[in-house]
C-alpha cells in the first residue's frame, strides 16, 4: 500500500511540474500585435498617393484610445516620401516623419530621430515595404535599415 501511495505521489508531482511549466511558458508569450494597414485601390493611382494613405492610416491608428498609452500618438507629420522601387508585387519606399507621443517615455522615442523640447520626435526615418495582393496594398514591414 505504501508503494502505491509513494508511486501516486511521484506521478502527481511530475504532472504538477508539467502543468506548471506549460502555464509558465504560455504566460511569457505575450507578443505585441503589429498593426499592418491595408487599402484597396481601384483604377490608376500613383504609388506616392497609395503609400501616403497607408502611412496616414498607420499613424492615425496609433492616435486611438484603444492603443496602449506607451504606443499612442498625439500627432504626426509625414515630412518626405521617396519611392525606391515599384513592382507588380508592391512598393518599396523611404519616409521621413515626425511624431508627438502621448507620453515622454514612449516606444516612439526608440530608434532614430531627434527629441525636441516641445514633445515632438523629429527626423525619424524608415524603410517601408508594401505588398500588393490584387488591388489591395498592405504595409508589411518597416524599420531603420533595408
Amino acid at each position: 500500500m505504501r508503494r502505491k501511495i509513494f508511486f501516486l505521489l511521484i506521478i502527481g508531482m511530475f504532472l504538477s511540474l508539467l502543468v506548471f511549466a506549460a502555464c509558465d511558458k504560455n504566460s511569457n508569450t505575450t507578443e505585441k500585435k503589429v498593426y499592418k494597414p491595408s487599402i484597396t485601390v481601384e483604377g490608376n493611382v500613383k504609388s506616392e498617393e497609395i503609400v501616403r494613405a497607408l502611412l496616414e492610416k498607420y499613424f492615425k491608428h496609433y492616435m486611438e484610445n484603444t492603443v496602449p498609452i506607451e504606443e499612442r500618438l498625439k500627432d504626426f507629420r509625414i515630412d518626405r516620401i521617396d519611392i525606391k522601387e515599384e513592382s507588380p508585387n508592391g512598393i518599396y519606399f523611404t519616409v521621413s516623419f515626425s511624431v508627438k507621443p502621448s507620453i515622454s517615455n514612449s516606444d516612439w522615442m526608440a530608434g532614430n530621430g531627434v527629441i525636441k523640447e516641445n514633445g515632438w520626435m523629429e527626423k525619424k526615418f524608415w524603410f517601408v515595404r508594401v505588398k500588393k495582393e490584387g488591388n489591395t496594398y498592405i504595409m508589411e514591414g518597416w524599420g531603420t535599415g533595408p
